[in-house]
């Protein structure tokens, strides 16, 4: 099972993927909308993935920043979305 969590709650993001039983994580303080998903396709490349062999998508929800959860979720939505339509 391959599991890819992030959140953004705090105003830094951190990323963690679970896959072929290794933990990888990255911790983001200069954190922006655009290097979530720039570090989400970092940690997939490094472990040769595509967001199609990701079984779960876990966010953290807070507390903390609104607009960090916003994109956390929104985030987590288009990746669905690309999964889904395998863009």
């Amino acid at each position: 099972m391959n599991i890819l969590a992030f959140d953004c709650s705090l105003g830094s993001s951190s990323i963690y993927l679970l896959a072929n039983q290794q933990e990888y994580e990255i911790y983001d303080t200069a954190f922006s909308s655009k290097s979530l998903l720039i570090n989400i396709d970092k940690l997939l490349k490094i472990n040769n993935l595509h967001i199609e062999d990701i079984d779960t998508i876990i966010v953290g929800k807070g507390p903390g920043s609104f607009t960090g959860i916003r994109i956390a979720l929104s985030t987590a939505k288009t990746l669905k979305f690309l999964y889904d339509n395998h863009i």
